[in-house]
């Protein structure tokens, strides 16, 4: 795998992806502006970007900034000042961004055609030194998973995302249905009272999704409970391993005073790479607990959650960094999880890829534009301000 850098781009001429029509929110059916309504503030966002008969393809939310220049560019032409003057030495990034979402199309000067996405790869990136592989096994999962997606015979974002967020879960064989019977598993998780006693505990049949979840009864730990915790810590053991493991990974989440965490509610759920998740409110936080666990864990069997940061060598545990809370209009907090956010993304690359005529392999395009957004995909490590109010100016929706 070829690092990349970008090249400086700002020189170029640009225009407004013709493909694409601004629709106002408030033109927008009322069903699709309902489930506007839980991605974002409605009132800090101008409308959406739509493909002409792009099925498959979400459509894309852009705030009144992004609005104004998809509307300057319209007429072809240089990168107008202001938006160098908003950015300064991120814009370059920012605007090869754009281009590689399909926002704005950037001239090739070989031929005069305006290509964007992956047809525009050539003429963002160069190529530099190669890179060592890593050799961490969690790592070499997610390169599988993005294989896998490349060869499947679909067009479709949502399909091959899908895909991509539940590679290496194992499957619910009959041996496993012995082991685990279909039925809750509310009651085994919820035997180490003396431990779970600082917990409050929201059973699978009241959050409806099959987690049985935990947040914390102390007065300091329920503060951070009630507010935003972006920092996940998974943790992935395989199955036959989970029961044996409970009491020691509940020990030391109490030591760590952990404010929230969950554990899959059903046997199918226990199959799953991210069957148990622990939230924290810093990176600090983050790094004492899997510190504590990795005393209490060393050597048990991992199974790994493809598509994030790996702390340990054999993957069994990891982390990610979940997109800012965004406020509802009627005060609701919506935020989408680090891995449905990074599936989706890696999925779009993808199908774009697949289905543009440049000579680009789909996995480099996607984590090429995985980078460009400020995750390390040779580690799947996010930078922390990535999801900073300078970032991220529009958002992908299936509105």
């Amino acid at each position: 795998m070829k690092s990349t850098l970008l090249r400086p781009i700002l020189s170029a001429r640009f225009r407004a992806n013709p493909a694409l029509n601004i629709i106002l929110t408030d033109r927008l059916p009322q069903s699709q502006r309902e489930k506007l309504r839980e991605l974002v503030n409605e009132e800090e966002y101008y409308g959406v970007l739509r493909k002409s008969g792009g099925a498959g393809q979400p459509d894309k939310v852009i705030d009144h900034e992004t609005a104004l220049l998809f509307l300057t560019m319209r007429e072809p032409g240089p990168m107008p000042d202001y938006v160098t003057r908003k950015f300064g030495e991120d814009c370059n990034r920012a605007v090869a961004e754009l281009v590689l979402d399909g926002v704005l199309e950037i001239e090739d000067p070989s031929t005069g055609e305006f290509v964007v996405g992956a047809a525009a790869h050539s003429l963002l990136y160069v190529p530099g030194e190669r890179r060592r592989k890593s050799d961490n096994r969690l790592v070499h999962i997610s390169r599988q998973a993005l294989a896998y997606a490349a060869r499947l015979p679909l067009d479709d974002v949502n399909d091959v995302a899908s895909r991509l967020y539940r590679y290496n879960t194992l499957p619910f064989s009959p041996k496993a249905r012995e082991a685990w019977p279909r039925q809750s598993l509310t009651s085994l998780w919820l035997a180490h009272v003396d431990v779970l006693d600082r917990w409050h505990a929201a059973s699978p049949e009241e959050k409806g999704k099959g987690w049985l979840s935990f947040s914390a009864r102390n007065s300091a730990s329920a503060e951070n409970g009630n507010r935003h915790l972006p920092f996940k810590l998974y943790i992935s053991p395989r199955p036959e391993a989970l029961r044996e493991l409970w009491p020691v990974i509940l020990q030391k989440l109490a030591l760590a005073n952990v404010p929230s965490f969950k554990i899959g509610g059903d046997a199918q759920m226990v199959f799953r790479p991210d069957k148990l998740v622990a939230y924290l409110p810093d990176f600090a936080s983050l790094s004492q607990t899997a510190s504590l666990l990795r005393e209490g864990l060393n050597g048990s069997p991992a199974q790994g959650v493809p598509f994030t940061a790996p702390i340990d060598e054999a993957g069994l545990l990891s982390w990610g960094m979940d997109p800012r809370k965004e406020f509802t209009a009627n005060g609701r907090q919506i935020a989408e999880s680090w891995r449905s956010w990074i599936v989706k993304e890696l999925a779009g690359a993808i199908v774009e890829a697949k289905s543009s005529p440049a000579a680009i392999e789909p996995v480099d395009f996607a984590l090429d534009k995985l980078r460009l957004q400020g995750i390390d995909s040779e580690t799947w490590v996010p930078k922390q301000s990535m999801w900073s109010s300078t970032r991220g100016r529009y958002a992908s929706t299936n509105s």
